[in-house]
């Protein structure tokens, strides 16, 4: 998974961004168009832990 913001928009390093891909589940990559700290999942609810979203 490739991290294409930076700390301070709230996106997760290379290393967390993998983490929580696995954490996300199934692979499944962000949508594109991360902004403001937020995303957009095609299914569940949004969560945000630590400052980055997790679907739940």
């Amino acid at each position: 998974m490739k991290a294409t913001g930076s700390q301070s928009q709230g996106f997760p390093s290379p290393q967390m961004a993998a983490i929580d891909g696995a954490n996300i589940g199934g692979g499944r990559q962000w949508t594109e168009g991360w902004t403001a700290g937020q995303m957009s999942t095609s299914k569940g609810r949004q969560v945000n832990v630590s400052g980055r979203w997790f679907v739940r």
